[in-house]
């Protein structure tokens, strides 16, 4: 019993080495040059800003979770509200999951592609925000 004990957790922890290495623990949100972000709340995982994007990373065995409320960088009173999530990343990439939360007016759709991230290739996961259909 202790064999397989100690060999579920060291295959646990190469697994979780592995994907710091990899990056397929990340998820981007990208953003075009004429919108603008905030983060609302993070649920999971860690987040950091950068000049146009979002980095976020899985955390413990959860990927990552978060909220931002997105609107163009002119007019920050016509809003969506998006959540982005991915799986956690263990031997094969995380689903990515994006929901449109609220926005306003109510009648804007959020308009986003996504890609996911790949275990073996270390390729992050992403959501790029493409803009508003009206």
């Amino acid at each position: 019993m202790k064999k397989y004990i100690v060999t579920i957790l060291f295959l646990s922890s190469l697994a979780t080495s592995a994907n710091a290495v990899t990056g397929c623990g990340l998820l981007y949100f990208f953003l075009p040059p004429a919108y603008r972000a905030d983060v609302m709340t993070c649920a999971r995982g860690e987040i950091e800003r950068e000049e146009g994007y979002f980095v976020m990373s899985e955390e413990d065995s959860y990927g990552p979770d978060c909220i931002f409320k997105v609107f163009p960088f002119n007019n920050p009173e016509k809003f969506t509200v998006l959540r982005t999530q991915q799986n956690y990343c263990a031997l094969e990439a995380g689903a990515i999951h994006v929901e449109q939360i609220t926005a306003t007016p109510p009648s804007l759709k959020a308009q986003y592609t996504t890609h996911e991230g790949a275990y073996f290739t270390g390729f992050s996961g992403d959501v790029t925000f493409k803009g508003f259909n009206e």
